[in-house]
Protein backbone atom coordinates (compact mmCIF):
# COMPACT_ATOMS: atom_id res chain seq x y z
CA UNK A 1 0.00 0.00 0.00
CA UNK A 2 1.49 3.42 -0.92
CA UNK A 3 2.15 5.94 1.83
CA UNK A 4 -0.17 8.85 2.44
CA UNK A 5 0.38 11.68 -0.05
CA UNK A 6 1.68 14.16 2.47
CA UNK A 7 4.59 16.42 3.33
CA UNK A 8 8.18 16.26 2.28
CA UNK A 9 10.31 17.32 5.28
CA UNK A 10 11.87 14.98 7.79
CA UNK A 11 13.15 17.32 10.44
CA UNK A 12 11.72 20.52 11.81
CA UNK A 13 11.27 22.36 15.07
CA UNK A 14 7.79 22.50 16.50
CA UNK A 15 5.35 23.76 19.06
CA UNK A 16 1.85 23.16 20.42
CA UNK A 17 -0.49 23.26 17.45
CA UNK A 18 2.30 24.52 15.21
CA UNK A 19 5.70 23.66 13.85
CA UNK A 20 8.17 26.42 14.61
CA UNK A 21 9.93 28.80 12.27
CA UNK A 22 11.55 27.22 9.22
CA UNK A 23 14.39 29.56 8.36
CA UNK A 24 17.67 28.04 7.25
CA UNK A 25 19.16 28.99 10.61
CA UNK A 26 16.29 27.46 12.57
CA UNK A 27 16.79 24.12 10.85
CA UNK A 28 20.17 23.68 12.47
CA UNK A 29 20.02 25.87 15.55
CA UNK A 30 18.35 24.99 18.86
CA UNK A 31 16.50 28.23 19.45
CA UNK A 32 15.10 27.63 22.95
CA UNK A 33 15.41 25.49 26.04
CA UNK A 34 13.54 22.20 25.74
CA UNK A 35 12.40 22.15 29.38
CA UNK A 36 10.99 25.66 29.02
CA UNK A 37 8.97 24.58 25.99
CA UNK A 38 7.65 21.54 27.82
CA UNK A 39 6.51 23.67 30.77
CA UNK A 40 4.54 25.80 28.34
CA UNK A 41 2.83 22.70 26.96
CA UNK A 42 4.60 22.90 23.64
CA UNK A 43 5.71 19.93 21.59
CA UNK A 44 9.31 20.35 20.51
CA UNK A 45 10.00 18.24 17.44
CA UNK A 46 13.66 17.15 17.08
CA UNK A 47 15.98 19.55 15.32
CA UNK A 48 19.16 19.01 13.38
CA UNK A 49 18.46 15.37 12.63
CA UNK A 50 17.30 13.54 9.54
CA UNK A 51 15.66 10.28 10.53
CA UNK A 52 16.29 6.95 8.84
CA UNK A 53 18.26 8.12 5.78
CA UNK A 54 21.89 7.28 6.57
CA UNK A 55 22.27 4.89 3.64
CA UNK A 56 20.83 7.32 1.11
CA UNK A 57 23.01 10.17 2.42
CA UNK A 58 26.08 7.99 2.03
CA UNK A 59 25.09 7.25 -1.58
CA UNK A 60 24.80 10.96 -2.38
CA UNK A 61 28.10 11.77 -0.69
CA UNK A 62 29.87 8.98 -2.54
CA UNK A 63 28.75 10.09 -5.99
CA UNK A 64 29.54 13.72 -5.12
CA UNK A 65 33.13 12.94 -4.16
CA UNK A 66 33.66 10.29 -6.84
CA UNK A 67 33.09 12.94 -9.44
CA UNK A 68 36.13 14.90 -8.29
CA UNK A 69 39.56 14.79 -9.88
CA UNK A 70 42.20 14.00 -7.26
CA UNK A 71 40.19 15.57 -4.46
CA UNK A 72 39.97 14.64 -0.81
CA UNK A 73 36.75 12.84 0.17
CA UNK A 74 34.85 13.06 3.44
CA UNK A 75 36.91 10.11 4.72
CA UNK A 76 40.25 11.69 3.87
CA UNK A 77 40.78 9.42 0.87
CA UNK A 78 41.82 10.59 -2.59
CA UNK A 79 39.87 9.51 -5.66
CA UNK A 80 41.38 9.66 -9.13
CA UNK A 81 39.08 10.30 -12.08
CA UNK A 82 40.12 10.88 -15.70
CA UNK A 83 38.16 14.14 -15.76
CA UNK A 84 35.67 16.01 -13.60
CA UNK A 85 32.81 14.07 -15.12
CA UNK A 86 29.21 15.10 -14.61
CA UNK A 87 27.12 13.03 -12.28
CA UNK A 88 23.38 12.49 -12.27
CA UNK A 89 21.16 11.27 -9.44
CA UNK A 90 17.57 10.24 -10.11
CA UNK A 91 15.77 10.52 -6.77
CA UNK A 92 12.40 8.80 -6.66
CA UNK A 93 9.70 8.22 -4.09
CA UNK A 94 6.08 8.91 -3.27
CA UNK A 95 5.05 12.39 -2.24
CA UNK A 96 6.09 12.96 1.33
CA UNK A 97 8.87 10.40 1.74
CA UNK A 98 11.42 13.19 2.19
CA UNK A 99 13.18 13.76 -1.11
CA UNK A 100 13.80 17.47 -0.62
CA UNK A 101 14.76 16.97 3.03
CA UNK A 102 17.33 14.39 1.98
CA UNK A 103 18.92 16.81 -0.49
CA UNK A 104 18.96 19.61 2.11
CA UNK A 105 20.78 17.39 4.58
CA UNK A 106 23.21 16.19 1.90
CA UNK A 107 24.09 19.78 0.97
CA UNK A 108 24.49 20.64 4.64
CA UNK A 109 26.91 17.77 5.14
CA UNK A 110 29.13 18.53 2.14
CA UNK A 111 29.19 22.19 3.15
CA UNK A 112 30.26 21.22 6.67
CA UNK A 113 32.96 18.94 5.26
CA UNK A 114 34.19 21.73 3.02
CA UNK A 115 34.59 24.05 6.02
CA UNK A 116 36.71 21.38 7.71
CA UNK A 117 38.89 20.95 4.61
CA UNK A 118 42.13 22.77 5.32
CA UNK A 119 43.15 22.87 1.65
CA UNK A 120 40.22 25.06 0.58
CA UNK A 121 37.49 27.11 2.22
CA UNK A 122 35.60 27.61 -1.04
CA UNK A 123 31.87 27.13 -0.44
CA UNK A 124 29.83 24.52 -2.29
CA UNK A 125 27.56 26.21 -4.82
CA UNK A 126 24.07 24.72 -4.95
CA UNK A 127 20.85 25.94 -6.55
CA UNK A 128 17.39 24.43 -6.79
CA UNK A 129 14.04 24.73 -8.50
CA UNK A 130 10.71 23.03 -7.91
CA UNK A 131 7.93 22.34 -10.39
CA UNK A 132 4.23 22.35 -9.59
CA UNK A 133 1.16 21.66 -11.66
CA UNK A 134 0.20 25.33 -11.47
CA UNK A 135 3.61 26.83 -12.26
CA UNK A 136 4.24 24.50 -15.21
CA UNK A 137 0.88 25.40 -16.70
CA UNK A 138 1.45 29.13 -16.16
CA UNK A 139 4.90 29.50 -17.69
CA UNK A 140 7.53 27.13 -19.13
CA UNK A 141 10.93 26.64 -17.49
CA UNK A 142 9.44 27.64 -14.10
CA UNK A 143 11.77 25.56 -11.90
CA UNK A 144 14.81 26.33 -14.05
CA UNK A 145 13.95 30.03 -13.80
CA UNK A 146 13.79 29.68 -10.00
CA UNK A 147 17.18 27.97 -10.07
CA UNK A 148 18.64 30.78 -12.18
CA UNK A 149 17.07 33.35 -9.86
CA UNK A 150 18.94 31.81 -6.93
CA UNK A 151 22.11 31.72 -9.01
CA UNK A 152 21.78 35.41 -9.88
CA UNK A 153 21.12 36.29 -6.24
CA UNK A 154 24.15 34.31 -5.04
CA UNK A 155 26.65 35.45 -7.66
CA UNK A 156 25.62 39.10 -7.81
CA UNK A 157 25.86 39.95 -4.10
CA UNK A 158 29.08 40.79 -2.26
CA UNK A 159 30.68 37.94 -0.30
CA UNK A 160 31.83 38.24 3.30
CA UNK A 161 35.00 36.19 2.80
CA UNK A 162 38.02 36.86 0.62
CA UNK A 163 37.98 33.50 -1.18
CA UNK A 164 34.26 33.83 -1.87
CA UNK A 165 34.83 37.24 -3.46
CA UNK A 166 37.72 35.91 -5.52
CA UNK A 167 35.61 33.01 -6.82
CA UNK A 168 32.70 35.33 -7.58
CA UNK A 169 34.98 37.71 -9.48
CA UNK A 170 36.49 34.81 -11.39
CA UNK A 171 33.06 33.50 -12.46
CA UNK A 172 31.77 36.95 -13.43
CA UNK A 173 34.94 37.71 -15.39
CA UNK A 174 34.73 34.35 -17.16
CA UNK A 175 31.12 35.04 -18.18
CA UNK A 176 32.06 38.54 -19.33
CA UNK A 177 34.96 37.36 -21.48
CA UNK A 178 33.07 34.38 -22.92
CA UNK A 179 31.32 34.08 -26.23
CA UNK A 180 28.00 34.63 -24.48
CA UNK A 181 28.59 38.37 -24.29
CA UNK A 182 30.55 38.76 -27.50
CA UNK A 183 29.43 41.59 -29.77
CA UNK A 184 28.04 39.37 -32.52
CA UNK A 185 26.89 36.46 -30.33
CA UNK A 186 23.28 35.54 -29.58
CA UNK A 187 23.88 33.94 -26.17
CA UNK A 188 23.20 37.08 -24.15
CA UNK A 189 19.98 37.84 -26.05
CA UNK A 190 18.81 34.22 -25.84
CA UNK A 191 19.39 33.98 -22.09
CA UNK A 192 17.78 37.34 -21.33
CA UNK A 193 14.80 36.57 -23.53
CA UNK A 194 14.19 33.08 -22.18
CA UNK A 195 15.22 33.64 -18.56
CA UNK A 196 14.76 37.33 -17.65
CA UNK A 197 15.92 36.56 -14.08
CA UNK A 198 19.47 36.23 -15.45
CA UNK A 199 19.61 39.88 -16.52
CA UNK A 200 21.28 41.09 -13.31
CA UNK A 201 23.91 38.34 -13.48
CA UNK A 202 24.71 39.08 -17.12
CA UNK A 203 24.89 42.81 -16.43
CA UNK A 204 27.26 42.22 -13.49
CA UNK A 205 29.46 40.09 -15.76
CA UNK A 206 29.71 42.67 -18.52
CA UNK A 207 32.99 44.63 -18.67
CA UNK A 208 32.60 48.21 -17.45
CA UNK A 209 33.61 49.66 -20.81
CA UNK A 210 31.24 47.45 -22.78
CA UNK A 211 28.34 48.97 -24.65
CA UNK A 212 27.19 45.72 -26.21
CA UNK A 213 24.18 45.14 -24.04
CA UNK A 214 21.64 42.99 -25.85
CA UNK A 215 18.24 44.30 -26.69
CA UNK A 216 15.64 42.07 -25.07
CA UNK A 217 13.30 40.65 -27.62
CA UNK A 218 15.37 41.73 -30.64
CA UNK A 219 16.52 39.37 -33.35
CA UNK A 220 13.42 37.17 -33.42
CA UNK A 221 12.44 34.20 -31.30
CA UNK A 222 15.34 32.02 -30.11
CA UNK A 223 15.31 28.43 -31.30
CA UNK A 224 15.31 25.64 -28.74
CA UNK A 225 18.78 24.66 -29.91
CA UNK A 226 19.98 28.20 -29.16
CA UNK A 227 18.48 27.99 -25.66
CA UNK A 228 20.19 24.65 -25.04
CA UNK A 229 23.59 25.84 -26.22
CA UNK A 230 23.41 29.10 -24.27
CA UNK A 231 22.36 27.44 -21.00
CA UNK A 232 25.03 24.79 -21.48
CA UNK A 233 27.71 27.43 -21.99
CA UNK A 234 26.59 29.44 -18.95
CA UNK A 235 26.62 26.40 -16.64
CA UNK A 236 29.99 25.28 -18.00
CA UNK A 237 31.49 28.71 -17.31
CA UNK A 238 30.14 28.77 -13.75
CA UNK A 239 31.20 25.22 -12.87
CA UNK A 240 34.61 25.51 -14.54
CA UNK A 241 36.61 27.22 -11.76
CA UNK A 242 34.92 25.35 -8.89
CA UNK A 243 36.95 22.94 -6.77
CA UNK A 244 33.77 21.08 -5.87
CA UNK A 245 30.87 20.15 -8.17
CA UNK A 246 28.08 22.62 -8.81
CA UNK A 247 24.93 21.04 -7.34
CA UNK A 248 21.71 21.61 -9.32
CA UNK A 249 18.52 20.18 -7.79
CA UNK A 250 15.26 20.01 -9.75
CA UNK A 251 12.27 18.74 -7.78
CA UNK A 252 8.90 17.29 -8.84
CA UNK A 253 9.95 16.63 -12.42
CA UNK A 254 6.77 14.65 -13.00
CA UNK A 255 5.18 18.08 -13.55
CA UNK A 256 7.91 19.56 -15.73
CA UNK A 257 6.76 21.17 -18.97
CA UNK A 258 7.93 19.94 -22.38
CA UNK A 259 10.52 22.71 -23.00
CA UNK A 260 12.07 22.06 -19.58
CA UNK A 261 12.37 18.34 -20.26
CA UNK A 262 13.85 19.04 -23.69
CA UNK A 263 16.50 21.29 -22.15
CA UNK A 264 17.19 18.87 -19.29
CA UNK A 265 17.50 15.95 -21.70
CA UNK A 266 20.23 17.81 -23.57
CA UNK A 267 22.12 18.85 -20.42
CA UNK A 268 22.12 15.28 -19.10
CA UNK A 269 23.16 13.75 -22.42
CA UNK A 270 26.68 12.69 -23.30
CA UNK A 271 26.54 15.17 -26.19
CA UNK A 272 26.53 18.05 -23.72
CA UNK A 273 29.64 16.69 -21.96
CA UNK A 274 28.88 18.68 -18.82
CA UNK A 275 31.72 18.60 -16.31
CA UNK A 276 31.92 19.36 -12.61
CA UNK A 277 28.13 19.47 -12.23
CA UNK A 278 25.98 17.22 -10.05
CA UNK A 279 22.37 17.05 -11.22
CA UNK A 280 19.81 15.76 -8.70
CA UNK A 281 16.50 15.05 -10.42
CA UNK A 282 13.63 14.22 -8.05
CA UNK A 283 10.25 12.90 -9.09
CA UNK A 284 7.24 11.02 -7.73
CA UNK A 285 7.69 7.43 -8.78
CA UNK A 286 3.95 6.72 -8.72
CA UNK A 287 3.33 9.54 -11.24
CA UNK A 288 6.02 8.69 -13.80
CA UNK A 289 5.07 5.65 -15.84
CA UNK A 290 6.91 4.17 -18.79
CA UNK A 291 5.07 6.48 -21.20
CA UNK A 292 6.03 9.64 -19.27
CA UNK A 293 8.57 11.82 -21.16
CA UNK A 294 10.84 11.93 -18.12
CA UNK A 295 11.03 8.12 -18.11
CA UNK A 296 12.64 8.09 -21.56
CA UNK A 297 15.14 10.73 -20.42
CA UNK A 298 16.17 8.51 -17.52
CA UNK A 299 16.50 5.49 -19.78
CA UNK A 300 18.76 7.39 -22.18
CA UNK A 301 20.97 8.74 -19.41
CA UNK A 302 21.30 5.34 -17.75
CA UNK A 303 22.29 3.85 -21.11
CA UNK A 304 25.14 6.35 -21.34
CA UNK A 305 26.52 5.02 -18.05
CA UNK A 306 27.80 1.99 -19.93
CA UNK A 307 30.37 4.21 -21.63
CA UNK A 308 31.64 5.58 -18.29
CA UNK A 309 31.17 9.08 -19.64
CA UNK A 310 29.26 10.20 -16.56
CA UNK A 311 28.30 8.87 -13.16
CA UNK A 312 24.63 7.92 -12.82
CA UNK A 313 22.88 6.74 -9.68
CA UNK A 314 19.26 5.95 -8.83
CA UNK A 315 18.10 6.49 -5.25
CA UNK A 316 14.66 5.19 -4.26
CA UNK A 317 13.16 6.50 -1.01
CA UNK A 318 10.61 4.50 0.95
CA UNK A 319 8.54 5.26 4.04
CA UNK A 320 10.20 5.26 7.44
CA UNK A 321 9.77 2.28 9.74
CA UNK A 322 7.55 2.18 12.81
CA UNK A 323 10.64 1.99 15.03
CA UNK A 324 11.96 5.25 13.58
CA UNK A 325 8.58 6.95 14.02
CA UNK A 326 8.41 5.70 17.61
CA UNK A 327 11.82 7.19 18.31
CA UNK A 328 10.79 10.49 16.72
CA UNK A 329 7.62 10.74 18.81
CA UNK A 330 9.46 9.77 22.00
CA UNK A 331 12.00 12.54 21.51
CA UNK A 332 9.27 15.02 20.56
CA UNK A 333 7.40 14.61 23.85
CA UNK A 334 10.42 14.15 26.12
CA UNK A 335 10.16 10.38 26.47
CA UNK A 336 13.47 9.43 24.85
CA UNK A 337 14.47 7.56 28.03
CA UNK A 338 11.10 5.79 28.25
CA UNK A 339 10.47 4.89 24.61
CA UNK A 340 8.31 1.91 25.55
CA UNK A 341 5.76 4.28 27.10
CA UNK A 342 4.92 5.80 23.72
CA UNK A 343 4.65 2.51 21.82
CA UNK A 344 0.84 2.52 21.76
CA UNK A 345 0.63 6.19 20.72
CA UNK A 346 3.30 5.71 18.07
CA UNK A 347 1.57 2.63 16.67
CA UNK A 348 -1.66 4.57 16.12
CA UNK A 349 0.12 7.54 14.56
CA UNK A 350 2.19 5.27 12.33
CA UNK A 351 -0.87 3.40 11.08
CA UNK A 352 -2.57 6.69 10.19
CA UNK A 353 0.48 8.25 8.51
CA UNK A 354 2.29 5.26 6.99
CA UNK A 355 5.66 6.53 8.20
CA UNK A 356 5.50 10.04 6.75
CA UNK A 357 7.16 12.54 9.10
CA UNK A 358 5.17 15.53 7.89
CA UNK A 359 1.94 13.61 8.44
CA UNK A 360 3.22 12.44 11.83
CA UNK A 361 3.71 16.04 12.96
CA UNK A 362 0.30 17.06 11.62
CA UNK A 363 -1.27 14.12 13.46
CA UNK A 364 0.49 15.02 16.72
CA UNK A 365 -0.64 18.63 16.43
CA UNK A 366 -4.19 17.52 15.71
CA UNK A 367 -4.18 15.36 18.84
CA UNK A 368 -3.03 18.38 20.85
CA UNK A 369 -5.64 20.70 19.32
CA UNK A 370 -8.37 18.18 20.14
CA UNK A 371 -7.00 17.60 23.68
CA UNK A 372 -6.39 13.91 23.10
CA UNK A 373 -2.71 14.62 23.80
CA UNK A 374 -1.99 17.19 26.50
CA UNK A 375 0.79 18.43 28.75
CA UNK A 376 0.15 17.74 32.44
CA UNK A 377 1.32 20.87 34.27
CA UNK A 378 1.27 19.03 37.61
CA UNK A 379 3.42 16.09 36.53
CA UNK A 380 5.41 18.02 33.89
CA UNK A 381 4.95 15.43 31.17
CA UNK A 382 2.87 14.67 28.10
CA UNK A 383 -0.11 12.38 28.61
CA UNK A 384 -2.96 10.86 26.64
CA UNK A 385 -5.93 9.39 28.44
CA UNK A 386 -7.82 7.82 25.57
CA UNK A 387 -7.77 4.40 23.97
CA UNK A 388 -6.06 3.42 20.73
CA UNK A 389 -9.43 3.47 18.99
CA UNK A 390 -10.18 7.00 20.24
CA UNK A 391 -6.71 8.18 19.24
CA UNK A 392 -7.19 6.75 15.78
CA UNK A 393 -10.59 8.35 15.24
CA UNK A 394 -9.25 11.71 16.46
CA UNK A 395 -6.67 11.82 13.67
CA UNK A 396 -8.05 12.79 10.27
CA UNK A 397 -7.47 10.49 7.30
CA UNK A 398 -6.97 13.48 4.99
CA UNK A 399 -3.89 15.59 5.71
CA UNK A 400 -5.19 18.42 3.51
CA UNK A 401 -8.33 18.67 5.65
CA UNK A 402 -6.12 18.61 8.75
CA UNK A 403 -4.06 21.53 7.46
CA UNK A 404 -7.22 23.40 6.41
CA UNK A 405 -8.46 23.05 9.97
CA UNK A 406 -5.18 24.47 11.22
CA UNK A 407 -5.37 27.41 8.79
CA UNK A 408 -8.92 28.25 9.89
CA UNK A 409 -7.65 28.79 13.45
CA UNK A 410 -5.28 31.54 12.28
CA UNK A 411 -6.10 35.22 11.87
CA UNK A 412 -8.14 36.29 8.85
CA UNK A 413 -5.15 38.27 7.55
CA UNK A 414 -2.88 35.22 7.52
CA UNK A 415 -5.62 33.11 5.93
CA UNK A 416 -6.09 35.65 3.14
CA UNK A 417 -2.33 35.93 2.59
CA UNK A 418 -1.96 32.15 2.27
CA UNK A 419 -4.86 31.97 -0.18
CA UNK A 420 -3.34 34.71 -2.35
CA UNK A 421 0.07 32.99 -2.31
CA UNK A 422 -1.52 29.64 -3.18
CA UNK A 423 -3.01 30.96 -6.42
CA UNK A 424 0.22 32.59 -7.63
CA UNK A 425 2.78 29.87 -8.45
CA UNK A 426 5.85 32.10 -8.36
CA UNK A 427 7.74 32.99 -5.21
CA UNK A 428 6.58 36.46 -4.20
CA UNK A 429 8.60 39.36 -2.89
CA UNK A 430 6.98 41.32 -0.07
CA UNK A 431 6.13 44.39 -2.22
CA UNK A 432 4.40 42.22 -4.83
CA UNK A 433 2.48 40.25 -2.21
CA UNK A 434 1.43 43.50 -0.54
CA UNK A 435 -0.05 44.78 -3.81
CA UNK A 436 -1.88 41.51 -4.42
CA UNK A 437 -3.43 41.65 -0.94
CA UNK A 438 -4.87 45.14 -1.44
CA UNK A 439 -8.55 44.54 -2.04
CA UNK A 440 -11.70 46.37 -0.95
CA UNK A 441 -11.27 47.12 2.76
CA UNK A 442 -8.01 45.17 3.01
CA UNK A 443 -4.97 47.43 2.72
CA UNK A 444 -1.81 46.33 4.49
CA UNK A 445 1.62 47.92 4.37
CA UNK A 446 4.80 45.97 3.65
CA UNK A 447 5.89 45.80 7.28
CA UNK A 448 2.58 44.19 8.26
CA UNK A 449 2.80 41.66 5.42
CA UNK A 450 6.35 40.80 6.54
CA UNK A 451 4.98 40.16 10.05
CA UNK A 452 2.27 37.89 8.64
CA UNK A 453 4.86 35.93 6.66
CA UNK A 454 6.90 35.40 9.80
CA UNK A 455 3.85 34.24 11.76
CA UNK A 456 2.89 31.78 9.00
CA UNK A 457 6.47 30.53 9.10
CA UNK A 458 6.22 30.00 12.85
CA UNK A 459 3.13 27.91 12.17
CA UNK A 460 5.21 25.74 9.77
CA UNK A 461 3.05 26.63 6.80
CA UNK A 462 5.74 28.65 5.04
CA UNK A 463 9.51 28.44 4.96
CA UNK A 464 12.04 31.16 4.32
CA UNK A 465 14.38 30.33 1.44
CA UNK A 466 17.73 32.05 1.83
CA UNK A 467 18.66 31.10 -1.74
CA UNK A 468 15.79 33.07 -3.27
CA UNK A 469 15.32 35.48 -0.33
CA UNK A 470 11.58 34.74 -0.34
CA UNK A 471 8.98 32.71 1.52
CA UNK A 472 7.62 29.50 0.02
CA UNK A 473 5.12 26.85 1.05
CA UNK A 474 6.75 24.01 2.95
CA UNK A 475 4.89 21.49 0.82
CA UNK A 476 2.37 21.23 -2.01
CA UNK A 477 -0.24 19.86 0.41
CA UNK A 478 -0.13 23.12 2.38
CA UNK A 479 -0.57 25.08 -0.84
CA UNK A 480 -3.49 22.80 -1.74
CA UNK A 481 -5.08 23.33 1.68
CA UNK A 482 -4.65 27.09 1.31
CA UNK A 483 -6.31 27.07 -2.12
CA UNK A 484 -9.21 25.16 -0.62
CA UNK A 485 -9.65 27.61 2.24
CA UNK A 486 -11.63 30.14 0.20
CA UNK A 487 -15.38 29.77 -0.22
CA UNK A 488 -16.45 28.71 -3.71
CA UNK A 489 -18.63 31.80 -4.12
CA UNK A 490 -15.63 34.08 -3.47
CA UNK A 491 -13.04 32.26 -5.57
CA UNK A 492 -13.84 33.73 -9.00
CA UNK A 493 -13.79 37.31 -7.73
CA UNK A 494 -10.41 36.72 -6.08
CA UNK A 495 -8.89 35.27 -9.25
CA UNK A 496 -10.20 38.20 -11.27
CA UNK A 497 -8.69 40.63 -8.75
CA UNK A 498 -5.31 38.84 -8.79
CA UNK A 499 -5.24 38.83 -12.58
CA UNK A 500 -5.90 42.58 -12.83
CA UNK A 501 -3.22 43.42 -10.25
CA UNK A 502 -0.67 41.13 -11.91
CA UNK A 503 -1.24 42.84 -15.25
CA UNK A 504 -0.47 46.21 -13.64
CA UNK A 505 2.69 44.78 -12.04
CA UNK A 506 4.09 43.56 -15.38
CA UNK A 507 6.45 46.40 -16.29
CA UNK A 508 9.38 44.73 -18.01
CA UNK A 509 11.05 41.44 -19.01
CA UNK A 510 11.75 40.41 -15.40
CA UNK A 511 8.06 40.70 -14.48
CA UNK A 512 6.62 39.10 -17.63
CA UNK A 513 5.80 36.09 -15.46
CA UNK A 514 2.96 38.22 -14.05
CA UNK A 515 1.29 38.19 -17.47
CA UNK A 516 1.61 34.41 -17.83
CA UNK A 517 -0.04 33.90 -14.43
CA UNK A 518 -2.67 36.58 -15.08
CA UNK A 519 -3.80 35.10 -18.39
CA UNK A 520 -4.00 31.59 -16.94
CA UNK A 521 -6.13 32.85 -14.04
CA UNK A 522 -8.49 34.63 -16.44
CA UNK A 523 -8.69 31.64 -18.77
CA UNK A 524 -9.81 29.50 -15.82
CA UNK A 525 -12.80 31.75 -15.08
CA UNK A 526 -16.31 31.27 -16.49
CA UNK A 527 -17.01 33.50 -19.50
CA UNK A 528 -19.54 35.67 -17.66
CA UNK A 529 -16.80 36.82 -15.28
CA UNK A 530 -14.51 38.21 -17.98
CA UNK A 531 -14.59 40.70 -20.83
CA UNK A 532 -14.11 38.59 -23.96
CA UNK A 533 -12.31 41.34 -25.89
CA UNK A 534 -9.88 42.08 -23.05
CA UNK A 535 -9.28 38.36 -22.56
CA UNK A 536 -8.58 37.81 -26.26
CA UNK A 537 -6.13 40.73 -26.36
CA UNK A 538 -4.28 39.48 -23.27
CA UNK A 539 -3.97 35.97 -24.71
CA UNK A 540 -2.57 37.41 -27.95
CA UNK A 541 -0.17 39.67 -26.06
CA UNK A 542 1.23 36.84 -23.93
CA UNK A 543 1.40 34.52 -26.94
CA UNK A 544 3.83 36.98 -28.54
CA UNK A 545 6.00 36.86 -25.40
CA UNK A 546 5.89 33.05 -25.51
CA UNK A 547 6.91 33.13 -29.18
CA UNK A 548 9.82 35.48 -28.46
CA UNK A 549 11.00 33.08 -25.78
CA UNK A 550 10.85 30.20 -28.23
CA UNK A 551 8.05 28.46 -26.31
CA UNK A 552 5.96 27.15 -29.18
CA UNK A 553 3.55 24.96 -27.19
CA UNK A 554 2.57 27.78 -24.84
CA UNK A 555 2.17 30.13 -27.79
CA UNK A 556 -0.23 27.70 -29.51
CA UNK A 557 -2.21 27.23 -26.29
CA UNK A 558 -2.63 30.98 -25.80
CA UNK A 559 -3.57 31.56 -29.44
CA UNK A 560 -6.27 28.91 -29.12
CA UNK A 561 -7.60 30.54 -25.93
CA UNK A 562 -7.50 33.96 -27.59
CA UNK A 563 -9.52 32.89 -30.61
CA UNK A 564 -11.97 31.05 -28.35
CA UNK A 565 -12.59 34.02 -26.05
Amino acid sequence: MPPNDCGDDHYVAGAHGTVAEQTDEAYYDDRSDADDDMEKGRIKFPQNKLYGRDRELETLRNIFYQGLSSEETQDGCVVEMPEQASRVVFLSGYSGVGKSALVKEFVKQVQAQQKMNKSSSESVLHFSGKYSEQSSAAAPFSAISDLFSQMTHALSRKKSDKEGNELQSKILNDIGSSGLLAANADGDRVLRGTFPVLAALLDASRPNDSNNKSEEGGGGAPSMNAVKESVHELLSIISGPLKRPLILFLDDLQWADAPSLDLLSFLLSTDAQMKNVMFICAYRSNEVGQDHPFASIMDNVKESMKDDVQLVETVDLFSLSQDVITQFIAVSIGKEEEVEEVTELAEVVYQKTMGNIFCVMQAMEELVRKNALYYDMMCFEWRWAVSKVELSTTISDDVVETVKGKIKELSSEIQYMLIVMAYVPNTLEVPVLTELMKRNSVSLDESRVAELLKKATEEALLMYSAESDNYIFIHDRIREASRGSIADEDKDDLLLHLSLVLQKLAKGPETEWCLFVAVDLLNSLPSEKTNCNDLARLNMRVSVIARNRGIVEKQSELLHEGFSA
